[in-house]
């Protein structure tokens, strides 16, 4: 559009020099109109050649692109054969270097044979059998070759063997650390399980003896009339020894054993209301929990079955520090003779019991 502006300015002045000068004024004005339409036209087609030509090269951008990253990979291809090329030709110029060096030396030799036949005729010989020699030691060194190579293949064989040996044996050693550990295990609860069962044969065997030196005694009672000492009292073929003097739990039962008996076991309701009705004292009875605490036995290791403990009891002294330990127990005097718990080293009167 500048280039109409300036043609346009052109023409004007050449249109105002031609009016200035003589001539026919209307064959110029017509060619000067021809002029501008020319150029008009002439814009107008290179403007839209511009638009046209803008619209295809954005349209050929992407191809652009596609067409410059091919480009870009045969230049990298191009690149890696070129350095793979260089490596080779660096290869060949040193083997042909040291051709050269060989072919030197083989000239510099030639010329020390002074071109003798006989001297080539010798070195060709000696050459040939240097060959031979080559040849046989080459065959001999294939043959050794060969035979590395199979033994190589064997060992290569034998490891392979090794290697599934190997992990198999480790396998087998983590199963039989396993079955080992159980087996540890099984023997350790069965030890335990032979030990609880030794306690508890000496514990039966134990008691076997003490039944049985029970009941030889009530056999050889049973032989006697059934009547009591002088001084007991019987109920239900049972005899009954009330002391007159009181003394510990322990000691009260050791009167006892010393008189063929031992501290009274309470195992039914007659028993109880029979006790009941001439005792006047507190009294000590054959029930203790010295060897547990909170777990009542009979002086026969027989548990506590039957009981007519009095109200709150037994209560192990409430957890009064100046009563102590309460383990021992004994009647009381009312009427129902409740029982309760004491120290045992209180001193009461005691009952003993022993069979008619």
């Amino acid at each position: 559009m500048e280039e109409i502006y300036i043609n346009a300015k052109h023409e004007s002045r050449e249109s105002r020099i031609l009016t200035n000068q003589p001539g026919p004024r209307s064959s110029e004005r017509r060619f000067h109109g021809a002029v501008v339409l020319s150029l008009s036209l002439l814009s107008v087609l290179l403007l839209a050649g511009i638009i046209v030509l803008g619209v295809h090269l954005h349209g050929s951008a992407a191809e652009l692109s596609i067409v410059k990253a091919n480009l870009t990979e045969r230049i990298r291809i191009s690149d890696d054969k070129f350095s793979s090329l260089t490596e080779e030709r660096d290869l060949l110029k040193a083997k042909l270097a040291e051709t050269t060096k060989d072919w030197d030396r083989l000239q510099r030799l030639f010329k020390r044979m002074h071109c003798s036949a006989a001297e080539l005729s010798t070195v060709k010989a000696i050459l040939t059998e240097r060959i031979r020699i080559s040849d046989d030691k080459f065959s001999s060194l294939t043959e050794k070759r060969d035979l590395l190579k199979a033994t190589l293949a064997e060992t290569t064989n034998d490891r392979d063997r090794l290697q599934r040996l190997s992990k198999r044996m480790n396998d087998s050693a983590a199963e039989f650390s396993i079955v080992k550990a159980n087996l540890t295990e099984r023997i350790r609860i069965s030890d335990d399980k032979f030990s609880s069962l030794t306690e508890e044969r000496d514990l039966l065997k134990a008691k076997l003896a003490e039944t049985t030196k029970y009941w030889d005694r009530l056999q050889r009672l049973s032989k006697r009339k059934k009547t009591c000492p002088e001084g007991w009292r019987m109920f239900s073929c049972t005899c009954y020894f009330i002391s007159t003097e009181p003394k510990s739990w322990e000691q009260a039962r050791e009167d006892c054993r010393a008189r063929e008996a031992d501290l009274v076991i309470i195992d039914s309701p007659e028993e109880q209301t029979f006790l009941s009705g001439f005792i006047s004292t507190f009294t000590w009875i054959g029930l203790s929990d010295r060897e547990e605490e909170g777990v009542w036995k009979w002086v026969d290791g027989t548990p506590l079955n039957l009981t007519y403990w009095a109200e709150k009891q037994p209560d192990n002294g409430g957890g009064d520090p100046k009563f102590g330990e309460e383990d021992c127990a004994h009647l009381g005097h009312d009427g129902s003779a409740h029982w309760n718990d004491m120290p045992c080293g209180s001193v009461l009167r005691w009952i003993c019991e022993e069979m008619a």
